[in-house]
């Protein structure tokens, strides 16, 4: 990503109402994982970590660690007191983190990484390694590629998912567990948001600056209540993928 999004984010993942709302919905998918006695013993990784904002909700559920292949994010993270994460280069499959003993995680989380990269299959072949039998890996993504707009470009995504082409990169290696469309609530207006963007050439790093409080305080309400809904079914449309999967074999 650009220099300028790391340095935005970590000014702003803590109180942004999409980060937060994500956490909210990543604590509640650990929490049933958990509960479902689906997590084995063993540490949880946060591969593509960024500065780092989702490893306290890691940790609520075991040892974390996170892992990032930027500089500057591992800089920004380690800026905010977030000392172990690490440097590491996803891109370079299995073989990366080679002092990581394979099969010592419980679960592995992919929080809007895949999308930066332009094959999947090498960090989905690492998580693969790092897992301990019966381990999981949890992934969110940008879904419809229709909604492909500034922000996109300015992030340095390579694509938007669909459940078929999201099942068909994670399916390859895990035995898919659960997809949902999530972000629902908001997609009309963040759709509508898009298309006015690229209509009027707004840059993309409009959408991580913080919005007015009041504002920003209602969208997080409103997103981080979907994780009640997710709770009970898997939403058919939205601005975003979530994917639940277990080690083969």
């Amino acid at each position: 990503m650009d220099a300028a999004a790391y340095e935005m984010m970590a000014q702003t993942e803590e109180r942004h109402w999409w980060w937060s709302g994500r956490r909210a919905i990543l604590g509640d998918e650990l929490a049933r994982l958990r509960r479902e006695g689906a997590l084995p013993p063993g540490v949880l990784y946060d591969l593509g970590c960024g500065v780092g904002s989702n490893l306290p909700v890691l940790a609520r559920f075991g040892e974390a660690v996170g892992f990032d292949g930027s500089p500057l994010a591992v800089d920004a993270a380690h800026r905010l007191g977030r000392s172990g994460v690490r440097l590491a280069d996803l891109s370079t499959g299995a073989a990366a983190l080679p002092d990581v003993p394979s099969g010592s995680g419980a679960l592995v989380l992919f929080a809007d990484v895949l999308e930066h990269l332009q094959d999947e299959a090498p960090a989905l072949a690492l998580a693969q390694r790092l897992l301990a039998p019966g381990g999981v890996v949890v992934i969110t993504v940008p879904a419809l590629p229709a909604l492909w707009g500034p922000s996109d470009v300015f992030n340095h995504h390579h694509r938007r998912y669909t459940k078929r082409t999201l099942a068909d990169a994670v399916g390859a290696t895990f035995d898919l567990v659960r997809l949902s469309y999530f972000n629902s609530l908001l997609l009309a207006p963040i759709a509508a948001a898009r298309q006015l963007s690229k209509a009027l050439g707004r840059p993309g790093r409009e959408e991580i600056g913080l919005p007015p409080a009041p504002v920003n305080a209602a969208l997080e309400a409103i997103f981080s209540a979907e994780r009640h809904l997710l709770a009970h079914t898997s939403l058919p449309l939205g601005v975003s993928l979530l994917c639940v999967a277990r080690r083969r074999g």
